[in-house]
């Protein structure tokens, strides 16, 4: 959107025609303006997008799934590189950048999409069938090679490196003295992610577990800790602390999976982790985050703990 907004062109869609050569990455994007719609797709075709139509009405939608539901037509799917504008003209189409070899993105067959989808043109039900019988004939090392050697080494695996045995693990936090919490202060940020530890309290130990009740969770997460490192000005809501509140549906919060961006100095990698079912995050009495994106808000501070 800043892109777009500092770009210059005759129209928003000479704009994003010139924004949209310059990303390298993941989009699939639907544009509202007042007199058109404008359809977009990455190079690489990463993330689905398809077209369909219901009577003289054009749809899109990432799963065909959605025509299904309204007993609409599915037409295609939007091509790698194409730009397609409705307005009161019609249905233009156009490649903004060659296509190029397809790289897509394989969360969308294990996790992302409904099973009775149409994705990359395969049905997901049976992608994930075929998965399963080749993983049930492969050893775990096989799948690792195989998986890194497809990908160009791309490929990201999910490692559990402490508390392996989650039910040793939730023995130890019903104890008054041991807190769940996990941190490495940055050290390993290519390398560890452990960002989602007080989601997974919400997730695992409450939801799923039921180890802690709802309020018992929130507290191990807040007062607690707070207490036991000297916080004074925060961890609880009352009148003179910190307004540091998180607004959650506790049937839906949840992490997502990690992944990892090059936007440290010199392209330098880092792991990256969001979450679902938080609506705000209210930091200092100022909004930093609203249904999982940032307001430009900063109101954070460095916690120092003073003896």
């Amino acid at each position: 959107i800043h892109l777009l907004a500092r770009e210059k062109g005759k129209s928003i869609k000479d704009r994003l025609r010139k924004v949209l050569k310059n990303i390298d990455g993941a989009f699939s994007l639907i544009i509202i303006t007042p007199d058109s719609m404008i359809v977009a797709r990455d190079k690489f075709g990463i993330r689905p997008l398809c077209i369909g139509k219901l009577k003289d009405s054009f749809i899109f939608s990432s799963e065909t799934c959605a025509l299904d539901l309204l007993s609409a037509k599915y037409i295609r799917d939007v091509k790698p590189g194409e730009l397609i504008v409705l307005d009161n003209n019609g249905f233009h189409s156009e490649q903004f950048l060659d296509d190029e070899v397809s790289k897509h993105c394989i969360f969308e067959y294990i996790y992302f999409s409904r099973p009775d989808s149409r994705i990359f043109n395969k049905n997901v039900d049976k992608v994930r069938r075929n998965l399963g019988r080749t993983l049930a004939n492969e050893h775990p090392a096989e799948t690792f090679l195989r998986l890194s050697d497809e990908s160009d080494g791309k490929t990201l695996f999910n490692y559990r490196m402490f508390n392996q045995n989650l039910e040793a693990a939730g023995e130890m936090f019903l104890s008054d003295r041991i807190f769940p919490g996990l941190g490495d202060a940055g050290a390993h940020v290519s390398q560890i992610c452990d960002a989602g530890w007080a989601t997974f309290v919400l997730s695992h130990w409450v939801r799923e577990a039921g180890l802690y009740s709802l309020e018992e969770g929130v507290r191990r997460i807040t007062s607690a800790p707070a207490r036991i490192i000297g916080l004074k000005d925060r961890g609880t809501l009352e009148v003179g602390k910190k307004a540091d509140l998180n607004i959650f549906d506790a049937d839906k919060v949840a992490e997502l999976q990690p992944e990892i961006v090059h936007d440290f100095p010199g392209g330098a990698p880092r792991y990256i982790q969001g979450s679902k079912g938080y609506k705000a995050t209210i930091v200092n009495g100022k909004i930093n985050f609203i249904d999982g994106e940032l307001t430009g808000a900063a109101n954070g501070e460095v916690l120092r703990h003073l003896a």
